[in-house]
This record gives structure tokens, C-alpha cells and sequence, in this order.
């Protein structure tokens, strides 16, 4: 199907590609710009179904295709004809499947037989990637698009996600927003891009309760010590915050970073409740060389760390609950969890970390005594500082 996608009030038409068998669950995959036409047709080669789906773009300048495999789709393929319409035949497998495209720019108009093979591995277009979340209550939708992420001119990819698994929680959702561990040193050259904004603000700001909140944030991540070593947004709704924020495109500055495997994570955090919904999106490549870039330090926010200790979230939870802190000194930390008569409970960290933020899970199934529900102490000490949090386990 071709459909709208409203970013600042602009109609941009999209092929939008989903399962027909998934009733529920599932994401959608986006692709294509300025669609004019779509069209697609399916394999049952070996008991798999597969499918290509075929669209022309900018009034018939250019038909392009892509193919679902099992679970995953390619990049975009360019057809050797252009024309405003296509049709694909069936075929049992994908060398059966042929096209056919109308070309009416130019008298006469005619039919013509595409040679387009849709076997070979896709090499001659390089689009950017991205995955689109959408927080929904009730109309009120908000929504994000994390991606075009680049290494040195290489496409940086997402974890995969299988669009037949539903999205049940924030947790899960957050799962999918994890790229693929990268390297980089003080040579890399590092791009992303995202955006954030509000669908129906009018009516999110009667459905919203003064405790509704919705907050993003991107952040890098060294995947070998799992700290946070880089923040560049943190975006938050609520009931009185529901404006739009400006597409902004990073030019990371990496000439002061350890050299080491890192990814990028967007984290959104909410109070309340609400549905999760996720697109995945591969973006046209004759737009990614027109991006105007802001440079920023690979610190991001970090550059101004204070010490800090962050409200649990969930909170209440059952079984498991996240606890965020950040150290603006290295030193060692010690964060443990206590009953609320001052007994210790369990250690969740005790040893030495370096500047920066840090998260960790605390698991009532890990820990070997018997919890009950109840209200509990959370206490970090570090350097100087010191702080306590309760935190409240439901059963």
C-alpha cells in the first residue's frame, strides 16, 4: 500500500510493507520517496513465502524494488526500466517473478517487459536506515526516527527484529532501538539523525494526566564495559510540553575517544500507560548527501556530568526495575539495596568505574533471600556523594 507520512505538516507518500498474516503485533517497514505507484507478489518456493514488492517514485523517474525473505527485507534494488506503473507476475520462486512497466513520459506509451532479475545481491544503491517508534495513548501518538547512522560512509544497522513479535512494554520497545556494535578511534567519521514530534497535540493535551510523561534520549554506549559515554538528546513530553523539535543531523566529534566496540541505544522512558508500535525504514539515498550537520562532542550532554542518582524505573515493578546513576569523577561506586529497617538486601555494584552514566538491573529472582512486596532503600556512595532513593516491589 502507498501511504502518508506527516513530518512538519509535508506530505511524504511511502510504500508501507506489513505480514498479511500477522492479525496482531507485528511492525511495518517503510520505504521509498514521493511514491507514486506500488505493487508485489509472492514465493512459496521450499514452504517459505517470499516477496517483492516493486514502486515507482517522483512521477515514474525511477522504479525501484526490495524483497522480503523470511523475516528480513534487502536493500533497495533499481529496475533497468523507469515508467509511472509496475506489475509483477507470481512465480514459485524469485527468477520466476517478472515485471512489467508503463511508460507514459514520452510518446508513445507503452508496455514494456522488464529484464530485472531480482536474484543477485543488491549493490548498486547505498540508502541510510532508520527505525521509527511511535508511544501511543489513545489519539495522542508520539513519535521518533532514530537513524542514517554512518561510519566512515558505511551504513551502521540496527539489531535485527522479527516484525512478527509484538511489542508488549517499554522494555521490549527499548530492546529494538540498539544498533550493531561498532569501532571506532579518533580518525572515525560518525552521522546520525533524528527527530521527534507529536501527532494530534490538541487532544494528547486533554488525554495526558499531569503524571503522563515521555522522555528520549540517544546515547553511546562502549560495548565492553556497558558505560555511557556520550548523551545527545533528551526530549521530554508531557501534558504541558508537546511542541515539535527541529530534525537535527550529528557530526559526531570522535578525536578524543578510546579507541573500542561501541553502539548507539535511543532509550525512551514513560510514566504511564501506553501502546508501542516501531517501523523500520530505509531512506532514500539521493537525500542523505543533502544533510546539514551539527557538529557535537562524542560527550554529547556528558561534557557537564554532575553526580546523580535516578528514580528506579518501573516504579512500582515486578519482578525487575532499572536504576541509572552518573559520576562526573572516577572513583569506586558502591550501590546497594536495603530493607526499610537498614538491612542490606543485596550489592548491585562495588568496584571502580570512570567518569560517566551507568545503569544497572536489579532482579528480585537474583537475589538469594526471600523478598517480599514492600518499600526498599536504594543508597550510592561515591567519592563524596552520597544519595538514597526507595523504590517499592509489588507482588
Amino acid at each position: 500500500m502507498v501511504a502518508g507520512e506527516e513530518t512538519d505538516l509535508i506530505w511524504v507518500s511511502r510504500v508501507l510493507v506489513r505480514p498479511f498474516w500477522i492479525t496482531s503485533g507485528g511492525d511495518f517497514y517503510a520505504a521509498g520517496l514521493n511514491v507514486n505507484y506500488s505493487n508485489n507478489n509472492s514465493t512459496t518456493e521450499n514452504g517459505v513465502t517470499n516477496s517483492v514488492i516493486a514502486y515507482s517514485q517522483n512521477n515514474g523517474e525511477s522504479c525501484r524494488w526490495i524483497k522480503r525473505t523470511a523475516f528480513g527485507y534487502t536493500a533497495a534494488g533499481s529496475f533497468n526500466e523507469n515508467g509511472i506503473q509496475i506489475q509483477l507476475s507470481s512465480g514459485g520462486n524469485f527468477s520466476q517473478i517478472k515485471a512489467v512497466v508503463f511508460e507514459y513520459a514520452t510518446t508513445p506509451f507503452h508496455l514494456q517487459k522488464s529484464n530485472t532479475n531480482f536474484l543477485p545481491k543488491i549493490t548498486s544503491l547505498e540508502p541510510g536506515y532508520s527505525r521509527t517508534g511511535v508511544v501511543r495513548k489513545e489519539e495522542a501518538e508520539f513519535v521518533f526516527s532514530f537513524g542514517d547512522l554512518m561510519l566512515d560512509g558505511e551504513n551502521i544497522l540496527f539489531i535485527e527484529k522479527s516484525d512478527t513479535l509484538p511489542i508488549p512494554g517499554v522494555s521490549e520497545f527499548n530492546q529494538y532501538f540498539r544498533t550493531e556494535n561498532f569501532y571506532i578511534d579518533n580518525t572515525s567519521q560518525l552521522l546520525f539523525s533524528v527527530y521527534y514530534f507529536v501527532l494530534n497535540p490538541e487532544v494528547a493535551q486533554t488525554i495526558l494526566s499531569d503524571n503522563d510523561e515521555i522522555v528520549y534520549k540517544v546515547e553511546l554506549v562502549n560495548a565492553n564495559s556497558g558505560e555511557v559515554v556520550g548523551l545527545f538528546d533528551e526530549v521530554t513530553f508531557d501534558k504541558n510540553t508537546l511542541f515539535d523539535h527541529d530534525n537535527t543531523n550529528y557530526s559526531v566529534d570522535c578525536s578524543e575517544v578510546t579507541a573500542d566496540e561501541y553502539y548507539f541505544r535511543l532509550v525512551t522512558e514513560v510514566m504511564g500507560e501506553y501502546y508501542y508500535h516501531l517501523s523500520n525504514e530505509q531512506n532514500d539515498s539521493e537525500t542523505l548527501g543533502k544533510k546539514i550537520y551539527e557538529n557535537i562532542s562524542y560527550l554529547g550532554r556528558l561534557e557537564s556530568l554532575t553526580y546523580d542518582l535516578a528514580q528506579n524505573y518501573p516504579n512500582p515493578f515486578n519482578p525487575s526495575t532499572t536504576i541509572k546513576y552518573q559520576i562526573p569523577n572516577a572513583g569506586n561506586v558502591s550501590l546497594k539495596i536495603y530493607d526499610i529497617l537498614g538491612r542490606e538486601v543485596t550489592t548491585l555494584v562495588d568496584e571502580f568505574k570512570n567518569e560517566g552514566r551507568y545503569e544497572v538491573n536489579f532482579n528480585v529472582a537474583s537475589v538469594s533471600q526471600r523478598i517480599a512486596s514492600g518499600v526498599y532503600i536504594y543508597t550510592i556512595k561515591s567519592n563524596d556523594f552520597t544519595a538514597s532513593k526507595k523504590l517499592m516491589l509489588l507482588k
